[in-house]
């Protein structure tokens, strides 16, 4: 299983990551992560992740690609022990940036800044059958200011 929390932080994405992000579920982060819209900056919190596979490493080598190809900033955050023991071993640690706290801490206050008082909208979608753009049982939700949205699979 791999459960998702997409916020939007004016011109930068954080996707957190909880899970395994192993194939099937490869997929669908990509694609979650793809479907942002006028971003600068895509950061993936992995503090959360159990397990990863070579689906998750093609992956996050596709994300890394796709960042190249738009400009868009790619980065790991929170990236635990036995996933950076994993980039090590593969030799793609050094392909990664690492998104440091600092500058965590720099893209939540450029939100803040940026963000638009908005009415609070809540959005949920829970349907326990397989939907071909968010995956089986998906779950959205959408919230005040920093847009965030949950995707469970």
């Amino acid at each position: 299983m791999l459960s998702l929390t997409i916020q939007k932080l004016g011109d930068a994405t954080v996707i957190r990551c909880a899970g395994r992000l192993v194939i099937p579920y490869a997929e669908v982060l990509r694609n979650a992560a793809l479907r942002q819209c006028g971003i600068r900056t895509l950061v993936l919190d992995l503090a959360d992740i159990i397990a990863v596979d070579a689906a998750g490493l093609g992956m996050l080598a596709s994300l890394r690609a796709w960042g190249k190809e738009t400009r868009a900033a790619f980065k790991l955050m929170n990236v635990t022990p036995k996933v950076e023991e994993l980039l090590e071993l593969t030799n793609l640690k050094s392909a990664f940036e690492v998104c440091s706290g600092r500058e965590m801490l720099a893209l939540l206050c450029r939100a803040i800044n940026e963000t638009e008082p908005e009415e609070f909208k809540t959005v949920i979608q829970d349907t326990n059958r397989i939907d071909e753009t968010l995956g089986e049982g998906s779950l959205v939700m959408a919230g005040e200011g920093l847009h965030t949205r949950r995707l469970s699979y």
